[in-house]
């Protein structure tokens, strides 16, 4: 085995170690509501929640807050962040760890196209936003609210939008 092969390999353990220190962290943001970060200098502070992988102890600078928000936002980003870190561990380490995360999110389906797409050189790129988004932003302008007519404002006649498309 060459020296490069076993720095990547070691990488890739250390990845998905720190793959399960977020994995824990979700829980406790999702189910617990707590989040740890550092009190300090306010830059370092907003970034923190990423860089604290400790419990926060009396007298020092590490505190804990709990929220709603931590539930709706830091549980939720954790563990895309803990997935997206075990996919490339496991690449690293030589397992197939971008294969089977687009194997589980194209529901089985090998056909399917890849959701997430990982090279060597550390690259992500994530092809399904741009599916999501398009068939999103089709979505919500394809909608219109239908109008009753005793709803209607007086004096409106019934306008079509030349920009629209039907």
């Amino acid at each position: 085995m060459e020296t490069d092969q076993i720095i990547r390999t070691l990488i890739g353990w250390v990845v998905m170690a720190l793959a399960i220190s977020f994995a824990y962290k979700c829980y406790r943001a999702s189910v617990e509501g707590k989040l740890t970060y550092w009190q300090g200098f306010l830059p370092i502070s907003l970034v923190s929640p990423l860089l604290v992988h400790v419990p926060a102890k009396e007298g020092t600078l590490v505190k804990e807050t709990t929220g709603m928000w931590v539930h709706l936002i830091m549980g939720p980003f954790f563990l895309i962040l803990s997935v997206v870190l075990m996919a490339m561990g496991a690449d690293l380490a030589g397992f197939a760890g971008t294969d089977t995360l687009n194997l589980i999110l194209g529901g089985g389906n090998p056909l399917a196209p890849p959701s997430i797409v990982y090279n060597k050189n550390y690259n992500f790129s994530f092809p399904i936003l741009q599916r999501t988004a398009n068939k999103f932003i089709k979505s919500v302008n394809s909608y219109s609210v239908p109008i009753q007519d005793k709803d209607k404002l007086p004096g409106y006649q019934d306008y079509q939008d030349p920009n629209r498309q039907q």
